[in-house]
């Protein structure tokens, strides 16, 4: 189905542009650059480059960019799908609770014996509640 999404990218924002009138300028910058992540269940995983970030996705939300997309996909997939767009990060295989360690665990807990492995719990504190040990 990634694939099938993939390939019809440029259609589907045609589609857009067209059926929901949508500006041209408002696909370059916020649809297009989309980059389909990964499909879990019928969820569209979509990710938002990291410049754009939340204020992109509260825009997309705000003027329903995201229900179009959706819209559209179901009409060319025959499928129903949901849409989540997420900002690319560093700690993205946890956040989308593809590892098993996050997914599973109530809490993490961590030692820090560099700033690098400080900072990493930092980000996963966005995942799951994290303590630290000093």
């Amino acid at each position: 189905m990634k694939e099938t999404i993939e390939k019809n990218w440029d259609n589907i924002l045609k589609k857009i542009n067209t059926e929901h009138d949508i500006s041209d300028v408002a696909i370059n910058t916020f649809i297009r650059p989309l980059k389909l992540y990964d499909i879990v269940d019928n969820k569209l995983i979509f990710l938002i480059d990291k410049d754009l970030g939340e204020r992109g996705i509260t825009f997309i939300k705000t003027k329903c960019y995201d229900f179009y997309l959706q819209l559209v996909i179901e009409e060319i997939t025959n499928q129903k799908f949901t849409i989540e767009i997420i900002e690319e990060k560093d700690n993205l295989f946890a956040y989308i609770e593809k590892c098993p360690y996050t997914y599973f665990c109530d809490f993490i807990v961590g030692e820090t014996t560099c700033d690098g492995k400080k900072k990493m719990f930092e980000l996963l504190n966005d995942i799951k509640e994290t303590y630290v040990l000093h």
